[in-house]
């Protein structure tokens, strides 16, 4: 029997439990295959489109790093289709048509090489799309937790430090959520979490080596002063979700570290994780610290991400 004559028993999953794409296909009372790599992304059925995502795609080539990412901490999810789909394609007509789309997902696909399960999200209801190759489709999630237990938040607040470059290219429908005081508000939230974050395991860092530290980062180009006996330093803290192999630093702060006033450390804090226990509240815990001492960022290794035009 062909799949799209099947009908998947979506409401028998459990948004915030762990699935593999065999069980997913049990429990729904589908045909289940042979192997699991015969489970396709996206699978069309008679009531329903059932999508498998996985967020991180960084391991992935170029052209298939779809940008998938939960918005608005999880009340909205922002898909992209593969390459081969069009609008007219049969399951992208029907998400547009009003079928709903039945969301499993996960950050990594693997962990220390360990195949990882599917987080259930729920169900999405089609909300606006943009007619590009890849087809990017604008959902609310339906069955969205104010209060997500741990795995579910973490998904909800996974992004990558290239999201807000990505959002430029996305389509209006997704500019406009991004732009609303909402919007706005969730991501400096959850910015500024990341950064104290940060903030607190570099200073306990310092304290550990028997520094007296200051936090200057209200008003100076750099975060912390560093006091033992007659040494003295500063540092310039950076916290990220990412692998930290890239970190965005202003122009202050890297003339700051040229100078020979004083050296700089560049202190950062990778692989961050953070959860969204509650509407607009984050929890971060974790990550890996990089430490350049006496940090003299050269130019090759700098690269403009924004320019101030002059409109004369």
């Amino acid at each position: 029997m062909a799949r799209e004559n099947e009908d998947f028993l979506y409401d028998k999953f459990v948004v915030g439990e762990k699935y593999d794409r065999m069980s997913v296909m049990k429990i729904g009372e589908v045909t289940v295959p042979q192997q699991a790599r015969d489970i396709t992304g996206i699978t069309r059925f008679n009531n329903s489109i059932v999508l498998f995502v996985t967020l991180d795609k960084s391991n992935k080539e170029k052209a298939h790093r779809y940008n998938d990412t939960f918005l608005l901490d999880g009340k909205q999810f922002f898909w992209e289709s593969q390459n081969s789909n069009t609008p007219k394609s049969p399951a992208i007509q029907n998400i547009i048509n009003g079928y709903p789309a039945i969301l499993f997902v996960r950050i990594h696909d693997k962990i220390k090489g360990v195949t990882q399960p599917f987080i259930f999200a729920g169900k999405l209801k089609y909300l606006e799309h943009d007619k590009t190759n890849p087809v990017e489709v604008l959902f609310e999630v339906e069955n969205y937790q104010n209060k997500p237990n741990a795995l579910l938040g973490k998904i909800y607040a996974w992004s990558t430090d290239t999201k807000e470059s990505l959002l430029s290219d996305l389509p209006k429908a997704l500019m406009k959520v991004k732009n609303s005081a909402q919007g706005r508000m969730t991501d400096s939230k959850k910015k500024k979490a990341i950064e104290l974050h940060a903030m607190k395991v570099a200073i306990e860092y310092y304290q550990q080596l028997g520094y007296d530290v200051k936090d200057t980062s209200s008003n100076c180009p750099y975060d912390l002063e560093c006091f033992q006996n007659e040494s003295f330093r500063r540092v310039e803290v950076k916290g990220t979700m990412s692998t930290g192999q890239f970190v965005n630093v202003t122009r202050n702060e890297v003339q700051d570290a040229l100078s020979e006033n004083c050296e700089t450390d560049l202190f950062i804090v990778s692989g961050i994780e953070v959860s969204v226990m509650s509407a607009g509240e984050y929890i971060t815990d974790g990550g890996k610290i990089r430490l350049i001492t006496n940090w003299k960022p050269k130019a090759e290794d700098l690269e403009p991400t924004m320019y101030r035009y002059n409109a004369g």
